[in-house]
């Protein structure tokens, strides 16, 4: 009987040390990162599935939600089937696409987005005052305005952009060329190819969103024109 009560105290020792272990890793996997003093320099307005963020300071990504602000030098990435919208405190707006990673960086007279791959749209109309928007894809630089375009990038292979509104300057290497409204332009080594679009889309923008009201609550489409 003794021996019994001492293998069952021993179950339930165990027990209880893995059940608080499990506890203190589902806490640390899970718990927000404190951001300090960083500054803030926009929201996510939206974001769809899975969307993750890490602080300049930090090695550990940590999920995003709907409304949280949006820190100078965070790097945010998507899954699949995944997008984030942010809006940055000047009026500008981003949408990153699936499977996408970008860092975002305020400077003093200008916004740099460095993106690594997949694709992101980029809308400035609404900006009254706008500072230069460079998105840094690969080996080349896109720097706009007030203008709205979508960027793609393969990894660094090869980096595509779309102007759908205004216009934008795309450079890679001593190469820079000026991309119109329905222009297209395609980096590919230290080449920049820029051609008309046959097709001219006004409406929907690609990656825009309509938010509706049913049933009791908010329903986002998207609207996925290229």
């Amino acid at each position: 009987m003794r021996l019994l009560n001492s293998g069952v105290i021993a179950v339930s020792i165990g027990a209880a040390i893995i059940t608080i272990f499990s506890l203190l890793f589902y806490f640390d996997i899970t718990r927000k990162i404190n951001a300090g003093r960083l500054e803030v320099v926009g929201t996510i307005t939206y974001k769809r599935r899975l969307a993750q963020r890490k602080y300049a300071s930090q090695v550990v990504w940590e999920e995003v939600e709907q409304n949280e602000p949006v820190y100078n030098y965070d790097a945010i990435r998507t899954a699949e089937g995944s997008e984030a919208v942010v809006r940055i405190k000047d009026g500008t707006q981003f949408t990153i696409n699936e499977n996408s990673l970008e860092v975002v960086a305020f400077a003093k007279d200008a916004i740099n987005i460095s993106f690594d791959q997949g694709s992101i749209t980029a809308s400035r109309q609404n900006v009254s005052d706008p500072k230069m928007l460079n998105i840094k894809a690969g080996n080349a630089t896109i720097s706009l305005e007030k203008s709205d375009v979508k960027v793609a990038s393969q990894q660094g292979k090869e980096v595509s952009l779309t102007v759908q509104k205004g216009d934008a300057t795309i450079s890679a290497g001593a190469v820079a060329k000026k991309v119109g409204e329905y222009q297209n332009a395609v980096v590919a080594g230290a080449g920049v190819d820029v051609n008309s679009q046959t097709v001219r889309l006004q409406t929907p923008m690609p990656d825009s969103h309509l938010v509706t009201t049913g049933g009791g609550r908010d329903v986002r489409f998207t609207w996925l024109a290229v």
